[in-house]
């Protein structure tokens, strides 16, 4: 995040209301690979993502193939213009967690933050941690007592179908997920899935359905922005 910009809260969406239970309850927090993200993409749209784990992505447009047969001839077939051909670089040598953040960057040109509908696909369930800055101090205690190389901020949105090589990191994501307001937390040079076990949550920490999440209006009243009216 940017200097100015301070964190009201931090929201993870489950199917399994079990799991967030243990979060709450255990503190246990789970790092997936992000080749599980590439296969959800067939199954749901906007938990998977076929750009993750991309170090780089090049979009050409091929202008016109040609085939050549010793007896029939030479044929040409030319590809549609709108579907430029896609080469993907892979590196899934890091795993990572992400939670839905809401910031005061959030209420810029606003007063009132709805968070989109599309966030239902997650899961039914929700978990608010309501003081984001205990919670990512100890988490970085839980890191290092873990002794793993990681990393933690905003997600940046960018379009990625432009033609040419775009460079891509675990931090960028494609236009059409900007609605997820994601917060990432990865962990380096790791490639199965890990719980890390974070100590507190049970204090800053509320379940709630994810219909109350899409359904409430986050309003800037006065000096204490991001109250939340359902």
């Amino acid at each position: 995040m940017k200097e100015n910009e301070l964190p009201f809260c931090l929201i993870k969406f489950s199917k399994e209301r079990k799991y967030l239970e243990s979060f709450l309850e255990k503190g246990e927090l789970f790092f997936n690979s992000t080749e599980n993200f590439n296969k959800l993409e067939e199954t749901n749209k906007e938990q998977g993502d076929e750009n993750e784990g991309a170090e780089w992505i090049e979009n050409v447009c091929l202008s016109e193939v040609k085939c050549n047969h010793p007896t029939l001839g030479e044929f040409k077939f030319k590809p549609d213009p709108k579907t430029p051909w896609k080469l993907t670089q892979f590196n899934h040598n890091y795993l990572t967690c992400s939670f839905f953040i809401i910031t005061t960057k959030d209420f810029e040109n606003t007063d009132i933050l709805k968070v989109d509908e599309k966030m239902l696909k997650f899961g039914e369930h929700a978990i608010i941690i309501k003081n984001p800055k205990i919670f990512l101090d100890n988490l970085v205690e839980a890191l290092e007592l873990n002794d793993v190389d990681y990393s933690a901020r905003k997600v940046e949105y960018k379009s990625l179908k432009s033609e040419g090589r775009i460079e891509m990191n675990p931090f960028i994501k494609k236009l059409e997920h900007e609605h997820q307001n994601e917060f990432r937390i990865i962990i380096k040079n790791q490639l199965k899935p890990k719980l890390i076990k974070i100590k507190g949550i049970d204090k800053i920490g509320e379940i709630v359905t994810s219909k109350f999440i899409v359904e409430a209006k986050w309003e800037v009243t006065g000096k204490n922005p991001a109250h939340n009216k359902a």
